[in-house]
C-alpha cells in the first residue's frame, strides 16, 4: 500500500492567523536548516532500520497477520479494546483514534462500527477511572493491550 502523506502547515502561518499567533516567513527561513537536518537524520535512520514503523505499512505479511488476529478475538466476541499506558505509551493510539475514527466511534452499534471492538485509552491510574471501565469493558468481552517502556509503570502493574 502507497501511502503518501503530506504536512499542512498553511493554518499556522501568519498570513492566516497573525504574527502574533502564526510562524512568520522569517522565522520558517531561519529554522528552515534544522528542518532540513532533522529530515535527513530521520531518512537515515530509515535506511538503516534503526525503527521498525517506517515501512510498517507496506508489510503484507504483517498486515495479513494482524487482520488474522483481530478475526480471531472477533470470533472470540471481543467487544471493546482498552490499551493501558501513560505518556508517549497512550499518545501514539490516542493520535490514531483521532485522525482514523470517527468522534463517537465508541457510541455507535457493532453494525456501524463494521464489527470493530470499542476502543478505550486508559491514561491514568485514578482508581475510580478504572473500576468505571471495568463497568463498562468486562473481562469476559475486552481484549487489554498493555503499552509500557520500561514494565514498571503503576497502570501496567
Amino acid at each position: 500500500m502507497k501511502l503518501d502523506l503530506k504536512l499542512d502547515i498553511s493554518r499556522a502561518k501568519s498570513s492566516a492567523v497573525t504574527a502574533e499567533h502564526g510562524i512568520t516567513p522569517a522565522e520558517l527561513k531561519e529554522i528552515a536548516p534544522r528542518v532540513v537536518d532533522a529530515h535527513n537524520a530521520m531518512m537515515d535512520d530509515r535506511k538503516a532500520g534503526t525503527y521498525g514503523f517506517w515501512d510498517l505499512h507496506e508489510d503484507e505479511a504483517m498486515r495479513k497477520e494482524c487482520a488474522a488476529t483481530a478475526e480471531e478475538f472477533r470470533a472470540q466476541g471481543i467487544e471493546n479494546l482498552v490499551v493501558l499506558g501513560i505518556g508517549g505509551s497512550a499518545l501514539g493510539i490516542t493520535a490514531l483514534k483521532t485522525a482514523l475514527l470517527p468522534p463517537y466511534f465508541n457510541l455507535g452499534t457493532k453494525r456501524s462500527r463494521k464489527g470493530a471492538p470499542r476502543l478505550f485509552v486508559m491514561d491514568n491510574i485514578d482508581p475510580i477511572t478504572f473500576k468505571e471501565m471495568m463497568r463498562v469493558c468486562p473481562p469476559k468481552k475486552t481484549l487489554y493491550n498493555i503499552i509500557s517502556k520500561s514494565g514498571g509503570t503503576a497502570e501496567t502493574l
